[in-house]
């Protein structure tokens, strides 16, 4: 039976369909295999919300004013950078040495394979580097500083699926303050005050005190109770919370150590006991604990509009250049005093303010109330009268906060870069710690975003998802079967 010449041209044309399809991908594989070798470093995008594995500002300033040499070890073979969970950051330290101008070096070595390298990174062991990290040296300074992975990535435990979730990347901020801490010859340290049942620094705050060590800070901790002097390197003395008082002694230790241009930060909420020797060293800069509440007055300065939990205001001031209003969270307020002693030797500023419907409650009766007006939340003071060019060149530094949860891990945790909070105790730390410090700059961490339905009935979200996945995709295949089939016959 003879073919029709209509059959045998849709042949053709079938054949050289496929033909040309099949020769057109492989052509576009070759064409993408060779163009990724010869091109696909220089041309390769982040394309994460956030940008969460390219160089801000802060960190291209940064390397591109480094003068001297620094070296970046990652204790594993690259090609086992997976393994360890480093992939996602590998351009990330291709990018930070194609930006140092050369003065950064980035080597994969596998101290299984070459167990020296420990004894050249770490002659001392006193880092205690092992595989899998990240190490940083500078020669010029003798320094050395570990990054672990829990300092590239923040992850907490979903309890819902027990499965662990990613909710920061912190792999620039502690890169790039992992520089300036090798190559500085000062690194100021924090100390953080125990023996008055303070709250735990190392839990309650670790996503400050994590921020501080990421810039270069060193973090320590004092008991002052146990007759502990403040030592000599402190740059700021923080004391969170207290629930008992200072003794005497420990007045007069910390009274010494502010003598000689020292500073301190006290955080203490609404509630905590009574501390009049506390209170007395801080007469001493204008500054007082109140016994008051704050309440907040304006719906628009509330958060879920509870009166207690604060949108405060950071008006424009020593730490804060430019007003953020309404974007520093914090509730249990107590409020701040700015005393009036007349010396023109100290100067107080409100940092964390009410509105103007701020109302103090007095005891925290809210029967005691105030008329409205503009309460402090936060003060700095700044004690000239001890500087004497020789033994003291620098000024007395204090700053009293009334809420332990404005750094606090529950707020920053939750609200990560879209509120103020992280960034004011940074600022505040910085300004304490005075010129040590001037250098060091903030790099925030980045948040991943989230695309999980977290609000809605379980029973909907299960038919949505049944719908979104398996009903309209079928709808779909099926109208484009009918409709092939139809074109078929035509």
């Amino acid at each position: 039976m003879k073919i029709p010449a209509t059959d045998r041209r849709n042949r053709t044309l079938q054949l050289l369909s496929v033909s040309m399809t099949v020769i057109f991908l492989a052509i576009l594989l070759v064409f993408n295999i060779l163009f990724d070798q010869l091109l696909g470093e220089k041309l390769k995008w982040d394309w994460s919300s956030g940008q969460l594995y390219t160089l801000g500002d802060v960190s291209e300033a940064i390397l591109a004013e480094m003068d001297q040499p620094v070296t970046l070890t990652a204790l594993f073979r690259e090609d086992d950078a997976a393994s360890f969970g480093y992939a996602s950051i590998l351009p990330l330290l291709k990018e930070y040495e194609a930006k140092s101008g050369g003065q950064l070096t980035v080597r994969f070595i596998d101290p299984d394979r070459t167990p020296s390298v420990l004894a050249e990174i770490d002659p001392s062991g006193y880092l205690a580097a092992k595989q899998g990290d990240l190490v940083l040296n500078s020669q010029a300074t003798g320094k050395g500083k570990v990054v672990r992975y829990e300092d590239l990535f923040q992850t907490e435990l979903d309890y819902q699926t027990y499965q662990t979730v990613l909710t920061g990347v912190t792999a620039e901020q502690s890169l790039t303050g992992a520089i300036q801490s090798v190559l500085s010859p000062v690194t100021p340290t924090i100390y953080f005050t125990r023996g008055h049942d303070e709250a735990d620094y190392t839990t309650d705050y670790s996503a400050t005190t994590g921020l501080l060590k990421n810039n270069n800070f060193a973090v320590a901790e004092l008991d002052l109770f146990a007759g502990d002097s403040v030592p000599g390197d402190c740059a700021v003395l923080v004391m969170i919370d207290p629930q008992k008082d200072l003794t005497v002694a420990e007045a007069e230790s910390i009274d010494r150590y502010l003598r000689t241009g020292g500073s301190l930060m006290v955080i203490a909420s609404f509630g905590t006991a009574e501390l009049p020797q506390l209170n007395s060293v801080l007469a001493d800069y204008d500054l007082a604990l109140s016994s008051d509440k704050i309440r907040e007055g304006s719906p628009d300065y509330r958060l879920n509009d509870d009166p207690y939990l604060l949108r405060a205001i950071a008006p424009a001031s020593t730490i804060t250049p430019q007003a953020i209003d309404g974007y520093t969270l914090a509730d249990n307020n107590r409020a701040i005093d700015l005393l009036n002693s007349g010396k023109d030797y100290i100067k107080t500023e409100a940092i964390v303010t009410t509105s103007s419907q701020g109302v103090r409650e007095a005891g925290g009766d809210p029967l005691a109330s105030s008329e409205a007006g503009t309460q402090v939340l936060a003060a700095i003071s700044t004690h000239e009268g001890y500087v004497d060019g020789s033994t003291v060149t620098d000024s007395t530094r204090v700053m009293v906060v009334g809420s332990s949860s404005v750094f606090g891990d529950a707020l920053i945790n939750q609200y990560g870069n879209n509120i103020y909070n992280a960034g004011l105790f940074f600022y505040s730390i910085q300004w304490l710690a005075g010129p040590d410090a001037a250098d060091v700059l903030y790099i925030e961490a980045k948040m991943p975003p989230s695309f999980a339905v977290a609000t809605g009935n379980a029973t909907v979200n299960g038919l949505v998802s049944v719908l979104a996945i398996l009903v309209i995709p079928a709808i779909l295949f099926s109208l484009a079967l009918w409709v092939y089939r139809r074109r078929k016959n035509l």
